[in-house]
């Protein structure tokens, strides 16, 4: 019997800056914590809803985002979905949705670019000195 691969594609905004950290033979993996919201409409009421991802990324991907995303930042990521449950601390059942990633793409311009769109304060005169 042929093994399944359950791929998803995600579109989200981090939830918490990535936490890189390292393997004990050196390999880089970071974990992201990715919020993607739905909204729906529930007899003319427009619901919306937020679903939680915890995410990782391994190698240079993993380095990657640590340098280029924080807190707030938009991302499409693509890769291995699983999901587990567990038990919380207050004894209640709960299901935790992974995603192993393959590939990240950064949906926001990069810092340089935001500062070259926001709108240029008009330069003022240099006040001179006057001898």
């Amino acid at each position: 019997m042929a093994r399944g691969y359950a791929k998803m594609t995600l579109v989200g905004n981090l939830g918490a800056d990535p936490a890189l950290r390292y393997t004990p033979d050196g390999t880089p993996v970071v974990d992201l914590r990715m919020a993607v919201n739905t909204r729906t409409r529930k007899n003319d009421e427009v619901v919306d809803t937020v679903d939680w991802f915890n995410v990782s990324a391994w190698g240079s991907l993993a380095e990657n985002a640590a340098e280029y995303l924080s807190k707030g930042s938009r991302l499409m990521v693509s890769g291995r979905f699983t999901s587990r449950q567990y038990e919380s601390k207050e004894g209640e059942q709960r299901t935790s949705l992974d995603v192993r990633a393959d590939d990240l793409l950064y949906l926001d311009p990069p810092a340089e670019d935001r500062e070259a769109e926001a709108p240029k304060a008009e330069a003022r005169p240099q006040a001179r000195a006057r001898r």
